[in-house]
């Protein structure tokens, strides 16, 4: 089992809280899903950067997120010609380094696919490399995202920004 951390909004925090399980959010071309990392320092540095906001409700991140997962789960998928791809990026490290690459490459029009999109230095993990993983689904009812929630061991809040937890629980009793 292994540790993996991203960070959400107050408001799909309040939704998280209130379905008693993981939603995914809306991505950058409309699909949805859920960016994570191995280590929690890249999320609280994309905390930390952000600029500053007049209404703690407007931050893009503003709660950090624990996920427990079999990682057998992840080696499945990525084994998988229909669900595991790499980035352009991973792809071109394999490239350098001579690897054979029986992974497709992510398409923007993919679905239903979980994808290493990097993998980098991090003083968190055991062996000091961290990967960047985006999990892209077509809906909440895709066999991926059932399967990937089911296979959530354990999800906890480590963190975030002062009082986001708190108006968070706040609004999930509102919903």
């Amino acid at each position: 089992m292994s540790k993996f951390y991203f960070a959400t909004s107050i408001q799909h925090f309040a939704e998280i809280l209130y379905h008693k399980q993981l939603t995914p959010i809306t991505l950058a071309d409309a699909s949805s899903g859920i960016l994570f990392t191995e280590d929690r320092k890249y999320w609280i540095e994309k905390i930390e950067a952000q600029n500053d906001k007049d209404n703690i409700e407007d931050y893009a991140y503003a709660v950090n997120i624990e996920l427990e997962i079999d990682t057998s789960f992840f080696t499945s998928l990525m084994a998988n010609a229909n669900t595991g791809r790499f980035s352009d990026k991973v792809a071109a490290y394999h490239k350098r380094v001579n690897k054979n690459i029986s992974v497709k490459k992510l398409d923007v029009t993919d679905t239903n696919v979980l994808c290493l999109l990097d993998v980098y230095e991090s003083d968190e993990t055991s062996d000091n490399i961290s990967q960047l993983w985006l999990l892209k689904v077509s809906n909440t009812e895709s066999k991926l995202w059932i399967d990937f929630t089911n296979n959530i061991i354990k999800m906890s809040c480590p963190g975030g920004l002062d009082g986001a937890t708190e108006l968070a629980t706040k609004i999930a009793a509102t919903l």
